[in-house]
């Protein structure tokens, strides 16, 4: 009687102590999976960047649309079209950014396994430096799901991811004027609601690691067709594009199949040496990789190119450490060879340098 007694009392001490160091809380707070990164569509901090065109094709000058005057199966129904002339030295183009995220409710043992339901957005635009600083477009992007936190250094979190891109509407109205009033509109970049999945390391001061995977779900907005996954059965409320409301688009394309699913890969690197308890110098480096690069962005198959986009970035810089009420004041001197960072500019790629000032 005295054994199981005495059972019972240490398994009551021991399951008073777990619950003694659970905690439960409502935000805000900081999310976990929340990394340093040279993303655009990135949501810590808010950024301000300069950043000069290496070449000479260049945004602001031309843009994609879908051509409705013209048939589906006419291979101009998606062209590029110029409607400016922009004179060769304009190549230097300004970059803001802001992005933010706070998790809502968190819970459990903070020394081994947290859990968390975070919330995170984000901004993003550029501008031309010609003439009135045109504005040629802005994006928005946000992220909902849960995280986890294992042993204070590894960050976990599986959620939608919402990407929507708009064209500005200062070269929307330049376009019309130079094209005249025809029935076209620019094409979009909309991913509806992607499922997220991501995993970092940062358990150490010095250096910390993080990658994302982003897949399309079958009942998603989609644009535009060029890039659609043949399992995408519907675009939201309006199936316009799906195989059934638009067999000759479709059979212009062609299935590309089970394989090709619109996939992104992204990878993001930071090393780091804080000294003097208030400065940072640190290191980044980011790879992403979209599987829509293999459409090359056209309907024609003869175009496909069978390989994923590859975007390189780096950088390095010098940090304030909370040189302004807890907010950390970044310097940073950036290189980037991929996609320009707009969304609906996704068929073109620049090559820039840039630097910027961040506050996060």
């Amino acid at each position: 009687m005295r054994k199981i007694a005495f059972l019972c009392f240490c398994l009551i001490f021991a399951i008073s102590e777990v619950f003694a160091s659970f905690t439960f809380s409502f935000g805000p707070h900081e999310p976990y999976f929340n990394p340093d990164t040279l993303d655009p569509y990135g949501f810590k901090g808010s950024e301000i960047k300069v950043f000069y065109v290496t070449d000479s094709n260049h945004l602001g000058n031309n843009m994609m649309i879908e051509d409705s005057t013209k048939q589906v199966t006419d291979p101009d129904y998606y062209r590029i079209i110029e409607y400016r002339d922009f004179n060769d030295k304009f190549r230097l183009m300004l970059n803001l950014r802001t992005g933010f995220g706070l998790s809502i409710l968190r819970m459990g043992w903070p020394e081994y396994f947290m859990l968390d339901f975070a919330l995170q957005g984000s901004l993003n635009t550029v501008f031309a430096s010609t003439g009135g600083a045109d504005n040629l477009g802005f994006d928005g992007s946000f992220f909902v799901g849960g995280e986890m936190r294992i042993m204070d250094m590894i960050s976990i979190h599986a959620g939608l991811r919402h990407f929507s891109g708009h064209t500005g509407d200062e070269i929307v109205n330049d376009a019309m004027k130079r094209l005249g009033y025809t029935n076209w509109t620019p094409v979009s970049y909309t991913r509806d609601n992607m499922i997220e999945i991501g995993i970092g390391y940062d358990g150490c001061k010095y250096f910390d690691i993080w990658a994302s995977f982003l897949m399309p779900q079958p009942g998603m907005w989609w644009s535009p067709f060029i890039s659609q996954p043949d399992w995408i059965h519907t675009t939201g409320s309006n199936p316009q594009y799906t195989a059934e409301r638009n067999p000759e688009q479709w059979a212009v394309r062609r299935a590309y199949g089970n394989g090709y699913g619109a996939y992104i890969l992204q990878f993001d690197a930071n090393v780091r040496y804080p000294f003097l308890d208030k400065y940072e110098v640190f290191a980044s480096g980011e790879v992403k990789l979209h599987q829509d690069g293999m459409t090359n962005h056209t309907l024609s198959p003869d175009d496909d190119t069978d390989k994923w986009e590859t975007e390189f970035s780096a950088a390095v810089g010098f940090s304030f450490i909370n040189a302004v009420e807890n907010l950390d004041l970044t310097i940073e001197l950036g290189y980037h060879n991929g996609r320009f960072p707009l969304l609906n500019f996704f068929w073109k790629r620049a090559e820039y340098f840039s630097f910027s000032l961040t506050v996060k």
